[in-house]
């Protein structure tokens, strides 16, 4: 599954976090919204690292709003596979107990609570605190097409398992139509060219 809303749900409250004093504005329909706060660990998320901005958001969802005032902008659902945008899975890493452990979301779940695919990754002694990183030690195997959420301000250590982990929800996520198209868009020579690639000729 592509994650891209998902991804623009998380943005946009981290922004609405930093810039308190604006109006909330999230470019989703209200319905998406909803789904993805079944996930109880993103809705606590929300209540520890961007309670302001949370708060709003309960309120509009408990609120009528017009079209003008409603902070949920979009009209309709996006296509995953008809944007421009890379494709991206989401993985939440969290602790539990002595362990850290990832969850995947199944958002498409006919349960009320989405159900989750959770990944026990190393003791959480081998773990590195959250900070202003570009990438943890962990992602020694970087893909773009994974987006980390550290529920708990902690990464995964470097092990078997998260390398595991990270290989196989890329493959996913490529064999997806969204990420199908990402590749083919991809060969755009044009685009290569003017970042100064040269084409190999004989």
């Amino acid at each position: 599954m592509n994650e891209i809303t998902l991804v623009r749900f998380l943005e946009a409250m981290q922004n609405a976090e930093r810039f308190s004093h604006t109006p909330l504005f999230i470019d989703l329909m209200e319905e998406e919204v909803e789904g993805f706060l079944a996930y109880p660990r993103l809705r606590e998320y929300f209540k520890r690292k961007t309670p302001t901005a949370y708060e709003k958001l309960v309120y509009a969802l408990e609120n009528s709003s017009t079209l003008l005032t409603s902070p949920f902008k979009a009209l309709e659902a996006l296509d995953p596979a008809g944007t421009t945008s890379i494709p991206q899975r989401v993985v939440f890493y969290y602790i539990d107990h002595d362990r850290i452990k990832a969850d995947v979301v199944n958002w498409i779940s006919e349960n009320a609570v989405p159900e989750t695919r959770t990944f026990n990754l190393c003791p959480v002694e081998e773990g590195w605190k959250v900070g202003n990183h570009y990438s943890y030690p962990y992602q020694s195997i970087k893909s773009p097409f994974l987006y980390p959420v550290y529920l708990d301000d902690v990464t995964p250590g470097n092990c078997i398992p998260v390398t595991n982990l990270i290989c196989a929800l890329t493959m996913e996520v490529l064999a997806t139509k969204a990420g199908q198209v990402w590749v083919e868009n991809a060969k755009n020579i044009d685009y290569w060219t003017s970042m100064g690639y040269q084409p190999y000729t004989k």
